[in-house]
């Protein structure tokens, strides 16, 4: 991230998901179809995301827009629409075995702490983010009108601090089981900060807590044209550099070896048999990308 500047990548994930909100043939496969939200952390973000937007949806342009797009990254808009409906459906089932705490770190635009909070009348959820990003998400809420006693935010930068203490600080009870959200995250992090930060989860939860996150297939993002390459060399491009990856083969030992069982995980592909198909979308889904659900053991 460029210092003090609120985050490139949370401003592109709400462009598409606003964008995405509109079309009524993706809409069946949103957690939240209503885009409102999306579009009032666009012009929050500020005046040249707007015009992003505007470019993505006017009718003169959108669709030259949408082939540009496909050239520089094929299969991300679709990924992005996979990857958060199955982090919807894996948190809503963590939520819904007794948790009674939701932590997201990194949790830029996206409205899911929204929508576990209007599900579950006795849940509590925290959003760790970059100060700068959070400051526009704020802003955002209050224009909508969907701020909620409910949602605390805690400003922490992760790849100077790790979340514990203002966590606590914050109101956070590492005594309950919780579950926690890391997506799109942790692959901005160098490997030390990494180990840091899940320590840090760990001695934060009680055991069967929940750990969501997303992870960057080392394999895929050196090969060849593939589109997790691709995806790789745009956020360099754009100043948030991929630091952090991992081997899915070895992902259930690197976790165990961190206090946590691996409980899932799918990649786009997989996702895209799941959530895709059966709605008649097609197009193709980056298998660079993966979505991981562990517990704390």
């Amino acid at each position: 991230m460029k210092p003090g500047q609120p985050s490139e990548t949370a401003i592109r994930v709400a462009i598409n998901m606003a964008v995405a909100a509109r079309d009524p043939k993706l809409q069946p496969l949103l957690s939240d179809p209503d885009g409102s939200l999306w579009e009032a952390s666009v012009r929050a973000h500020g005046p040249e995301a707007e015009k992003r937007f505007k470019l993505r949806t006017a009718e003169k342009t959108a669709a030259f827009m949408r082939v540009v797009g496909d050239a520089i990254q094929p299969g991300g808009p679709l990924s992005l629409l996979l990857r958060k409906r199955y982090i919807n459906d894996l948190m809503t089932e963590a939520v819904g075995t007794g948790v009674r705490q939701v932590v997201v770190l990194g949790a830029g635009y996206d409205s899911l702490s929204l929508r576990l909070l209007g599900r579950f009348p006795d849940l509590r959820c925290f959003e760790v983010d970059h100060p700068a990003t959070q400051e526009r998400k704020r802003r955002a809420l209050a224009e909508h009108g969907s701020e909620n006693p409910r949602l605390t935010f805690v400003p922490v930068d992760l790849a100077q601090q790790p979340p514990d203490e203002p966590l606590k600080a914050a109101g956070y009870d590492p005594a309950q089981k919780s579950a926690w959200l890391a997506e799109g995250v942790l692959m901005y992090l160098e490997p030390a900060v990494v180990d840091g930060v899940l320590e840090g989860v760990r001695r934060q939860s009680a055991p069967g807590s929940t750990l969501v996150f997303t992870m960057v297939d080392a394999g895929r993002a050196k090969e060849k044209g593939s589109t997790a390459r691709a995806t790789v060399a745009l956020l360099q491009a754009s100043s948030e550099p991929v630091l952090f990856t991992l081997d899915p083969e070895t992902l259930g030992s690197w976790l165990a070896e961190r206090g946590f069982t691996l409980r899932a995980k799918g990649d786009g592909e997989a996702m895209r048999v799941r959530y895709a198909e059966p709605l008649g979308l097609e197009g193709p889904a980056s298998a660079g990308e993966w979505v991981v659900a562990a517990e704390r053991a």
